[in-house]
């Protein structure tokens, strides 16, 4: 949520993958913002005050690991991401 961390990742991390590699900063840039406005508009938080979403088995991460929320987290593998997740 917080627009410096969404800046720094877009800018250290998601500008140096394949995507756009040898592309214009700036326009790969904008590009990557668009396309995360296009997520915005169907993707839906999950939120624990809502019954629906209670049903769900999710790990949640808040301004890059400021915070965590977990819910329904059962066996090996949803543990071991939730363990990845607690170190990022």
């Amino acid at each position: 949520n917080d627009p410096k961390i969404i800046d720094h990742t877009i800018c250290n991390v998601k500008l140096q993958g394949q995507d756009y590699a040898g592309k214009d900063t700036a326009k790969a840039y904008e590009d990557f913002k668009a396309r995360t406005e296009q997520y915005e508009k169907v993707y839906e938080t999950l939120d624990l005050s809502n019954p629906n979403d209670n049903k769900y088995s999710f790990v949640k991460l808040v301004n890059a690991g400021q915070s965590m929320v977990t819910n329904r987290i059962v066996g090996a593998l949803p543990r071991k991401v939730m363990g990845f997740s607690a170190n990022l």
